[in-house]
């Protein structure tokens, strides 16, 4: 590419100069602000919020194990969903074995209430 400034052939370089984005070479750079040529990459983290079931470690009667650890404990489905700060239908149908828990959700109930979920 041809600088814009003097016409050397060898231009790699982007400057502003007198308000204009140029193409310009490497004596010419110094008459301008240099602008960065690689792009910006930008990363985000994305949290993954499915209920994506854990079957392969779930107890089968995981439902029946938090609603007698919860009523051992003399609390009501309502106090247990704000002490995790959980839905409480989420956390009825977990209770009832109609929606899956998932892993931040297992590990929430095995610590508050005192129990193992997962494993044989």
């Amino acid at each position: 590419m041809q600088c814009e400034i003097c016409g050397e052939e060898y231009a790699k370089k982007r400057a502003i100069i007198d308000g204009s984005e140029l193409v310009v070479c490497e004596v010419c750079v110094k008459y301008g602000k240099e602008v960065d040529n690689e792009p910006k990459i930008v990363m985000y983290k994305v949290e993954n919020y499915s209920k994506e079931p854990e079957l392969a470690e779930l107890k089968d009667n995981y439902g029946q194990l938090i609603i007698k650890a919860r009523q051992a404990k003399n609390m009501t489905i309502d106090e247990l969903a704000q002490l995790i700060f959980e839905n409480h239908s989420w956390l009825k149908k977990v209770e009832h074995g109609t929606a899956t828990p998932d892993s931040k959700l297992i590990a929430k109930l095995e610590k508050i209430l005192s129990i193992k979920l997962t494993g044989e």
